[in-house]
């Protein structure tokens, strides 16, 4: 997974950095873009409600990307270092990670020892971030044998 992120994005990721993803199913009926389709303004409108949480992505050193799945048109700018919505091309994210398909999009966080949670639904980009904190991320996968 990290060695396919850092082809679609360009972008070297540190062993020690926690990937999270937001991924946007084709045909998702929660969104405006139903149709497939992003534009540029409906992209940049995206963008702005995410520099939040992009700005606690790079304060906490989580690299994060936002996928969509194949068959959605994205006018995205062609600027690789500070891009970060991709195509899924071959879905390979949706038939390794997203497998199930979700109203509102999903999203995964994955630490570098290996474990993952996948979340669907809306707002799951809050839940995501909220339960990368030690305590809640600890005590989800402190009965699992390593």
């Amino acid at each position: 997974i990290k060695n396919r992120l850092e082809k679609i994005s360009n972008k070297t990721i540190p062993d020690s950095t926690t990937i999270v993803l937001l991924y946007r199913h084709k045909d998702d009926l929660c969104s405006r873009s139903s149709d497939n389709y992003y534009s540029r303004s409906e992209i940049n409108e995206r963008k702005n409600w995410l520099k939040p949480w992009l700005k606690k992505a790079n304060d906490k050193n989580i690299f994060f990307l936002y996928l969509f799945e194949e068959g959605i048109t994205l006018k995205t700018k062609k600027n690789p270092k500070k891009e970060v919505f991709f195509s899924d091309n071959n879905n390979f994210f949706k038939l390794t990670v997203f497998k199930n398909k979700a109203l509102c999009g999903s999203s995964a966080a994955i630490k570098p020892n290996g474990e993952t949670l996948v979340r669907h639904g809306e707002g799951s980009i809050y839940y995501i971030f909220n339960l990368l904190s030690t305590n809640n991320w600890s005590s989800l996968f402190k009965n699992i044998d390593k």
